[in-house]
């Protein structure tokens, strides 16, 4: 069955644009229209955008009240960075401390929300046991709800709602602030990626809006904002993933549905209008997988109806169309996926009865259920996932603890099972992990 598309309305959809073209993505936020307007109106001249509406980005992970208090520091702290001119802080940074060392160790990284830390970790690759990584975990200037790691392994990005921080990896996991502390860009991050080449940081912003974009150098981890894009159709920002050969990024948006750019990986630039994949009444697009030959695309699905994983076969161009049998059942509240290392199996972790469900993935991109699926009590509200660099384990972070973080192993013997082969608290309890990554 061919997806249904539409476009967004085409004065939200900004032209191609390549790195040499900078500019700052302006929202319409009623609390930065200040008395620095002159400056706001020439910036706006220059780099115009459709006017959005602010909303609280349903992924929150958090109670309301907090909500509010994080949002009011979140102003604070944008306001300071960007003197309410420009909404995004143009950034040329040569972090201070050196470059990350370019390594193959086994490490996995654990955003705690409440904590405002970095829970850092190494894998032995036989057992799959955990040894928290040197100084871990490490404290960072806000509640960090995404991460990325550069293709290279040498730097961590960190994001949350009103700063992104970097971070090199040293060749025994550990983590140095990078710029002094001090954040990088005023952002919004609700997810993060880094194109497969290692050139470029996307950072989808929970102003359900905008989408950052940044080109990094890969020696120094310095940053310089490029165009990013904006966009309005409705929903929450939830995820945003890259195609691995790099032609495609595909945004997921709640109930807004799923968004698929061109890219061109070489120049950073994206195609002027995405196809937009529209989701059943009352469906919410949660997480997105993407095959290694970038023929098929996976999304967890949430809602009252068509819950569940859906697979869309890739077209030219980026035209998507429904595997048959999709969508395929999972868990109650699908809120993450991932693909093991060969692509054979697929992951769906379940957030509100705390499951993952496990498939294989046949010819065609067919999805069929492991007997031994779903696998249970695996943590109170797991909300995120990463495979470690071996392949041979899948890690955890749980919102609610119980425990924060679960290492799964895969099975040989009974290709494809997951089973608990380590925990670990990630630091003072409750500490809600938010974001998980892992060494590629």
């Amino acid at each position: 069955m061919q997806a249904q598309y539409s476009k967004p309305p085409a004065a939200t959809r900004p032209g191609l644009h390549g790195p040499a073209e900078r500019r700052s993505v302006q929202i319409n936020l009623t609390i930065l229209a200040d008395a620095r307007a002159t400056s706001l109106h020439t910036a706006l001249r220059t780099a115009p955008a459709a006017p959005t509406t602010r909303r609280a980005p349903a992924r929150s992970l958090f109670p309301a009240p907090l909500r509010l208090a994080s949002l009011a520091a979140c102003l604070v702290l944008l306001a300071a960075l960007t003197g309410c001119g420009n909404f995004f802080v143009p950034v040329t940074t040569t972090p201070g401390g050196g470059g990350g060392t370019t390594g193959t160790g086994d490490y996995v990284y654990v955003a705690n929300g409440s904590t405002n830390t970095i829970a850092g970790y190494s894998i032995t690759k036989a057992t799959g046991a955990l040894t928290s990584t040197p100084g871990s975990p490490y404290t960072v200037g806000i509640s960090p709800t995404a991460l990325a790691i550069t293709a290279n392994n040498s730097f961590l990005f960190v994001g949350g709602y009103g700063g992104l921080y970097e971070y090199s990896i040293s060749s025994t996991g550990a983590l140095t602030a990078l710029n002094g502390g001090a954040a990088l860009a005023s952002v919004l991050a609700q997810s993060m990626t880094v194109s497969p080449d290692g050139q470029w940081l996307f950072i989808l912003n929970s102003d359900a809006a905008t989408l950052s974009q940044f080109q990094i150098n890969q020696t120094t981890g310095a940053l310089t904002q490029a165009t990013g894009t904006s966009f309005s159709v409705g929903g929450s920002s939830q995820a945003v993933k890259i195609s691995p050969n790099g032609q495609y990024i595909f945004i997921a948006m709640g109930t807004g549905g799923t968004l698929v750019y061109g890219f061109n990986t070489s120049t950073g630039g994206m195609s002027i209008s995405p196809l937009r994949l529209v989701p059943q009444t009352l469906i919410s697009d949660n997480a997105l997988a993407v095959d290694a030959n970038s023929a098929y695309l996976y999304i967890a699905r949430s809602g009252s109806t068509g819950s569940g994983v859906a697979a869309y076969s890739i077209a030219s161009g980026g035209a998507l169309t429904s595997v048959a049998g999709s969508p395929t059942a999972t868990g109650v509240g699908p809120y993450s996926i991932l693909l093991n290392s060969t692509g054979a199996y697929l992951y769906v972790g379940n957030r509100t009865d705390g499951t993952i469900s496990e498939y294989s993935v046949g010819s065609g991109g067919v999805l069929t259920a492991l007997a031994s699926s779903p696998v249970k009590a695996v943590g109170t509200l797991p909300v995120a996932m990463a495979r470690d660099n071996s392949g041979s384990y899948i890690a955890v972070a749980n919102n609610g603890g119980a425990p924060d973080l679960n290492i799964l192993g895969i099975s040989g013997s009974s290709p494809g099972t997951l089973a608990s082969v380590a925990t670990a608290t990630t630091g003072t309890d409750p500490t809600n992990p938010t974001a998980i990554v892992a060494t590629h």
